[in-house]
């Protein structure tokens, strides 16, 4: 599962397609899902619950232990996003944070942390950008035995 807001939504959608298609090798198709995963449950929860936890539900609703979270946050500090991480941990995920600046609050919710170490909004996306084709190529890589 991907999660991201603003920066993150370009680059979650970029991954998942990357590993549900394929990046640098022919292979079978990954798992992967860019939350919101469907327009009704983003705009239906967040009018009714509000959108700190559109995230959140959606990961109780297709994690499950074992999986992995990508949460993206350029503060780290995005309480949507937060919420997600902290949901994912309590379904037993492992939690990949992809922050700038020091991590903020996202940091320690993080079992892996992929930090560009800025403060500058433009230049940490710039930076996530190089680490979205990185952990493509990683995964991909890793799960394909090669």
């Amino acid at each position: 599962l991907i999660a991201g807001n603003v920066d993150g939504v370009a680059g979650r959608a970029a991954i998942a397609g990357e590993l549900v298609g394929r990046f640098l090798k022919e292979r079978k198709a990954y798992n992967v899902i860019a939350l919101p995963a469907n327009a009704a449950v983003l705009t239906a929860w967040g009018n009714d619950y509000g959108f700190d936890t559109v995230f959140s539900r959606q990961v109780e609703a297709h994690g499950a232990a074992g999986g992995v979270l990508l949460a993206i946050s350029t503060s780290g500090n995005s309480p949507s996003i937060l919420a997600a991480a902290e949901q994912a941990r309590r379904m037993d995920m492992t939690v990949i944070g992809m922050t700038g600046d020091t991590g903020g609050k996202l940091k320690p919710l993080s079992d892996i942390l992929l930090n560009v170490p800025s403060t500058s909004t433009p230049i940490i996306q710039q930076g996530h950008l190089c680490l979205y084709h990185h952990l493509c190529e990683v995964v991909e890589a890793r799960l394909s035995n090669g």
